[in-house]
């Protein structure tokens, strides 16, 4: 039978179907925008063509499951053609699960799509009905998008992923940013794969050969991560089974992406007054050299000083307990960014906090400055809506939780992001930026702006500590390990 495509395929697009069709377990490390999502529906409805698959389970991240299963613009119904008879299933939590019969009548007469949650995956009665979807829609197929979601293997939902997958025909891995901490995050997701692509069942013996162990000791053996070594050798394991494609190759029309500029701006009295104190405390207490069993603690004072310079302080209640967010009077990088958009048409916004969000778009709608906010607590319908009402320049500014709003959505319309906060991860930094760098995007180019908080004094607050570590590809949680938290600060 022949196969239409709805959107006529890139290059690499046309050479990744053809390793959908051709490997049975493979990993598309596309960087974000290069289509991973459209390789999957093209492939699996040839697939389907040739009666080599009939059902397949997507997991992915929640805020990313509208783009798969929406049937109106969602990657499935954008790209199977009219030819190609199927049903696209969203499993929620607490609702009711369709009967499998249903499944079974449509079985090679229709392709079947379950669209899930990672975190879905924790609630067993969901992890049988999809095992028993694999099984009885044999040949079938396991996604995972974002695969990193994996990478702790002691997860819940990495152990029911590892269960699931053995019972799928076919098996593959979606993300552009497989390496979220360091090359230990390839474990999970390459022996979700294959065991045969590794060759090394227990993750400890995996940890002793391509990292080097050091630094502080637990039970007379070193347990901290200091080093690495065999790369090469992991590259070249890995290396049959995933592919890589650099955007710029990819996509060579694309506007270039510029480097990201820094503006520093004074705290406020109020605020520097509040982080001089907070800094303080956090140094005194925490004397020695952070470690594994220290880290959450660090974390935590660390998290207050972000708080302070992103233009909010925590007051814990004395008397009842109950912690109450106090926002500073003036909040300079709210200042900052009104003076870029006077020159700026189309901007989108990415903060740690929510409400830094909040206060920023109560500043903006006081300017007559029209914006839409993406964070936790956004409902899907309205995070659709805020990003249709962007792209088609119904509002200027789209205010974007760092986490929340760098998956699953296109803000192309714009051609510069701002960061008033980064989350301490850089794949969250990545993904973001890509939101405005993919397809779609027609200006001249793509510019990147970090406010940055500084005392008067001009000393470097904990912004730029965290910068250092994004620009280092490193996570914070592993940039504080071996040093002093006066060090960090």
């Amino acid at each position: 039978m022949s196969y239409e495509y709805t959107y006529k395929p890139f290059a690499h697009q046309i050479e990744g179907i053809q390793l959908y069709r051709g490997r049975q377990f493979y990993g598309f490390f596309d960087q974000p925008g290069c289509g991973k999502s459209k390789i999957v529906v093209d492939g699996s409805n040839l697939l389907f063509n040739d009666k080599a698959l009939f059902g397949a389970v997507v997991v992915c991240p929640n805020t990313v499951k509208s783009t798969w299963a929406n049937p109106e613009w969602g990657q499935v119904a954008r790209h199977t053609p009219a030819s190609i008879p199927h049903f696209v299933y969203r499993i929620e939590s607490g609702k009711r699960l369709v009967k499998m019969d249903e499944y079974y009548l449509e079985k090679g007469r229709a392709f079947v799509w379950m669209i899930v949650n990672y975190e879905a995956l924790r609630n067993p009665k969901i992890e049988d009905y999809l095992r028993e979807f694999l099984l009885n829609m044999a040949p079938s197929a396991m996604i995972l998008d974002e695969s990193t979601r994996i990478a702790n293997r002691t997860s819940i939902q990495s152990k029911v992923s590892m269960r699931l997958g053995q019972h799928a025909t076919r098996r593959y891995i979606l993300t552009g940013t497989p390496i979220r901490k360091n090359p230990l995050d390839l474990y999970t997701q390459m022996n979700f794969l294959s065991p045969s692509i590794l060759r090394c069942p227990y993750f400890i013996a995996f940890r002793n050969r391509y990292a080097q162990m050091g630094g502080y000791m637990v039970g007379g053996r070193p347990v901290q991560v200091v080093g690495w070594q065999n790369l090469d050798e992991l590259s070249e394991k890995i290396k049959p089974y995933t592919r890589v494609i650099d955007k710029s190759v990819a996509l060579p029309d694309l506007p270039p992406k510029m480097p990201p500029v820094r503006m520093e701006v004074p705290l406020s009295e109020e605020q520097e007054r509040a982080y001089l104190m907070m800094k303080e405390h956090a140094v005194a207490t925490m004397p020695g050299v952070i470690g594994q069993t220290t880290a959450k603690i660090a974390l935590t004072k660390i998290l207050r000083l972000s708080q302070i310079t992103s233009g909010h302080v925590p007051i814990v209640n004395s008397i009842n307990g109950n912690t109450q967010i106090v926002s500073f009077k003036q909040n300079p990088k709210f200042d900052v960014v009104i003076e870029l958009l006077e020159d700026i048409p189309f901007m989108v916004i990415f903060a740690m906090f929510t409400v830094e969000i909040q206060d920023l778009a109560a500043r903006l709608d006081k300017e007559g400055i029209s914006c839409g906010m993406i964070y936790g607590e956004t409902s899907l319908k309205d995070r659709e809506q805020i990003q249709e009402n962007f792209q088609l320049g119904r509002i200027r500014v789209v205010l974007c939780q760092v986490v929340t709003g760098g998956i699953g959505i296109s803000l192309t319309h714009g051609d510069t992001a701002v960061f008033l906060t980064n989350a301490y991860s850089h794949e969250a930094r990545v993904q973001a930026e890509d939101r405005l760098h993919r397809p779609g995007q027609t200006n001249k180019s793509v510019s990147y702006i970090d406010i940055i908080a500084v005392t008067h004094d001009g000393r470097n607050t904990i912004d730029h500590t965290v910068l250092k570590a994004l620009e280092k590809k490193q996570n914070l949680s592993d940039a504080v390990l071996g040093h002093t938290m006066e060090e960090v600060l």
